[in-house]
């Protein structure tokens, strides 16, 4: 059995971690190089989630599927930008945001290339060209082990771009979607991110945390989903850390009746934070053993 390599286990390291990583099959003339291991698929997939890669065709064997139009770049954007609008994330406070007022047609459901009425963010004073994001309160979100409400879940929609201003009247188009939007969703300024560079000297660095909320509430959790844990920038978590994900033992009887005796945690799997908000932060699951769900303890890789 190969030992823990930077306090990860190695059966739970994901591909292309370390040296001697998988080799993909590749032509060179008549030469073929064989797949060392059933894993090359993970490669390729993980590869094709993460946020700074970007997959091009290869020539060989293995079929490489491109980024759907999610994730291509869009002109009206930074590429950083592009990347976090397809992440939904938790924000704790109050969205000082605009709103899509209406539309031209007075249609429900909006898309790219519609034209909408906006009312601007608090002190914005639009200008033609100016960029908005459009958002949306997905749900309440609270802590599955303390009860208490951490925050509200937040999904990008798209972005919408000024036209025209005309005495109270702010036209803008929709520039770019991976949701429907209609009238009454949030706008906030292009540069109001999610991700903020924390201050290194307010960190309180935490290890442990848990799994708070699952993309679109889903039950049953593995390989290559998003999640949401507790911890952010005031934990010391940023983007690029990596946590083991735990269930709790089962409970079993002690020497007494009424006493409960906890077993130990079962390590399943691994998770890779993609955005860290001031006290939660976005992730997603690298590699799986088992089920993982809301409630599950996520501890700290400390290189």
């Amino acid at each position: 059995m190969r030992e823990e390599e930077n306090g990860i286990p190695s059966s739970l390291v994901s591909p292309g971690d370390k040296e001697g990583e998988p080799v993909v099959t590749e032509d060179k003339g008549d030469e073929r190089i064989p797949l060392q291991s059933n894993d090359s698929e993970m490669i390729m997939e993980e590869e094709r989630v993460s946020p700074d890669k970007t997959i091009e065709p290869k020539v060989g064997d293995l079929e490489v599927v491109k980024k759907g139009p999610m994730l291509q770049t869009s002109p009206e954007m930074h590429k950083e930008e592009d990347e976090l609008l397809s992440m939904d994330y938790i924000v704790n406070g109050r969205i000082d945001g605009g709103s899509i007022i209406g539309s031209k047609d007075n249609r429900e459901i909006l898309g790219e290339r519609d034209r909408v009425f906006i009312e601007a963010p608090k002190g914005e004073v639009p200008i033609p060209g100016e960029v908005y994001r459009v958002i949306r309160k997905v749900k309440r979100v609270i802590h599955p082990m303390t009860g208490k409400p951490i925050g509200d879940l937040i999904r990008n929609l798209g972005v919408v771009k000024v036209i025209e201003v005309k005495d109270d009247v702010i036209a803008a188009d929709i520039v770019r979607s991976i949701d429907y939007i209609t009238k009454g969703d949030q706008i906030i300024p292009r540069a109001q991110a999610p991700e903020v560079p924390g201050n290194k000297a307010q960190e309180r660095l935490r290890l442990l945390g848990y799994i708070v909320e699952t993309n679109d509430g889903k039950v049953a959790n593995a390989q290559f989903d998003i999640v949401y844990i507790d911890m952010g920038r005031m934990e010391g978590v940023f983007p690029g850390d990596r946590f083991l994900i735990y269930r709790e033992g089962k409970k079993t009887k002690g020497n007494s009746n009424d006493e409960k005796v906890h077993s130990a945690e079962v390590l399943i799997g691994s998770l890779k934070i993609l955005t860290s908000q001031e006290n939660t932060s976005t992730a997603l699951v690298v590699k799986s053993s088992d089920v993982i769900e809301k409630g599950f303890m996520v501890k700290k890789v400390v290189e």
